[in-house]
């Protein structure tokens, strides 16, 4: 029976490092929003979705290598990637729920005499002092859906 390769002895594992390698020396060994040069990761301009993040390391890396050729790639430390993930997933949500606010806004109410009148939106508090941007954003996002 051949005799087994030890893990950091793949072929496979040297060839995912030197990619990885390249591909750090390419994006500049560095976050791309702090001048933080370890614990890097890297990250997708534009999301792409999670099914990447289920790929093997050396699948995941060709992806990684692909996004870069689309310059869709940059590199985040731990803490900004945290950041920006969160950011994300919040402006996803905020557009799919611009998108429903268009769609139902778009139609009009009917009055009981059968006459039109526009729908009016519930105006939103001023930003208060002790609340943060995001904090804002969440809390005006929630009055118009009502949940507040």
């Amino acid at each position: 029976m051949p005799e087994k390769l030890p893990p950091f002895d793949n072929p496979k594992r040297r060839a995912y490092e030197r990619r990885k390698k390249s591909l750090l020396d390419l994006l500049g060994n560095k976050c791309a929003k702090c001048p933080q040069t370890t614990d890097l990761q890297f990250d997708c301009i534009q999301p792409c979705g999670p099914a990447h993040h289920g790929l093997g390391m050396y699948d995941r890396m060709i992806f990684y290598v692909l996004q870069q050729r689309n310059d869709n790639l940059q590199l985040l430390c731990t803490t900004c990637h945290q950041i920006k993930s969160a950011q994300d997933k919040f402006n996803l949500r905020e557009s799919a729920l611009a998108e429903n606010r268009l769609s139902s806004s778009s139609s009009e109410k009917t009055a009981s005499d059968g006459s039109a009148s526009p729908v009016v939106s519930k105006s939103s508090q001023p930003q208060r002092s002790d609340e943060t941007d995001w904090q804002y954003q969440c809390r005006r996002v929630r009055e118009q859906l009502g949940m507040s």
